[in-house]
């Protein structure tokens, strides 16, 4: 083995052991304070909002260590978020969905609607990525908004930015309102059930 690849085995290591302490972190307010107080802080703390965003496995496998991986199909036309089982081609189906084919149905807000009249909320393919929650982002001084509700799926889409979030406010539900993400009452449901690397789809 020559020095370069033990260099690297090194900087592997060091970056799965900061993971794994910011993660953990995270969930334990006595540990999260001894990791703030210790000389390896000031080096892993620049990779936190990484691992947050669905990159760390350790954090991947803790939170779907009880959710399933689902098909999501959000459709614009009606303002419903459909879960189906994760072997369902969503491309098959149709839009008057029947009550038979799926496991939840939820209603929606959806982005606001452009000068041309189409919602903010970008059609496509999507994967879960990550997840947020109210609590933990308070906890360790994060940023969260009022009107997210207490959770939060990370998508992979970049432009406009979106996500699945909650909403305090029961009157934007089934409507065209919001920036562009999509918001619900169920956030907690999704948090808990809906698995990271569930797949996706916003269609008209």
């Amino acid at each position: 083995m020559n020095r370069l690849t033990r260099y690297a085995l090194v900087l592997t290591t060091l970056l799965t052991l900061g993971a794994v302490a910011i993660n953990q972190a995270y969930r334990d307010d006595e540990f999260r304070d001894d990791i703030k107080n210790s000389r390896i802080y000031p080096l892993v703390e620049p990779l936190a909002p990484i691992f947050m965003h669905g990159m760390s496995k350790a954090e991947e496998v803790f939170l779907n260590s009880d959710a399933e991986e689902y098909k999501i199909l959000v459709d614009k036309s009606d303002r419903n978020m459909y879960l189906f089982d994760e072997n369902t081609d969503l491309d098959t189906i149709p839009q008057n969905v029947s009550p038979d084919s799926y496991e939840s149905m939820l209603p929606v807000a959806l982005g606001r609607p452009d000068a041309s009249g189409n919602s903010y909320t970008p059609t496509g393919e999507f994967s879960v990525i990550g997840k947020r929650s109210r609590s933990e982002e308070i906890s360790r001084d994060g940023d969260w908004l009022p009107g997210w509700g207490d959770y939060m799926l990370i998508l992979d889409v970049d432009f406009p930015h979106v996500n699945i979030h909650g909403t305090n406010n029961l009157s934007r539900i089934g409507r065209y309102v919001s920036d562009a993400c999509i918001e619900t009452t169920a956030d907690s449901m999704l948090y808990e059930d809906v698995a990271i690397g569930s797949k996706g789809l916003v269609r008209e």
